[in-house]
């Protein structure tokens, strides 16, 4: 009985560990991901077509406005 209880706290023991180092490697990974989405719109944050209403992401286009084409 002393054994079989010994080796479940040593496969607990285990498990936990496994779980923190998952835990972690997916947290650094999520940090990355988060950086990089950051950067790219950092970096288009200073061109017209970050605007609103301009170019294809939706809007009103008023570029073309008056000039008879919808």
């Amino acid at each position: 009985m002393v054994e079989y209880s010994f080796m479940a706290g040593l496969i607990a023991m285990v498990a936990m560990a496994a779980v923190a180092a998952l835990g972690l490697q997916s947290k650094d990974q999520w940090e990355q991901s988060q950086n990089k989405i950051g950067g790219a719109f950092s970096a288009n944050a200073g061109s017209p077509s970050s605007s609103p209403g301009s170019g294809t992401g939706g809007g009103a286009n008023t570029d073309n406005a008056g000039s008879g084409s919808n």
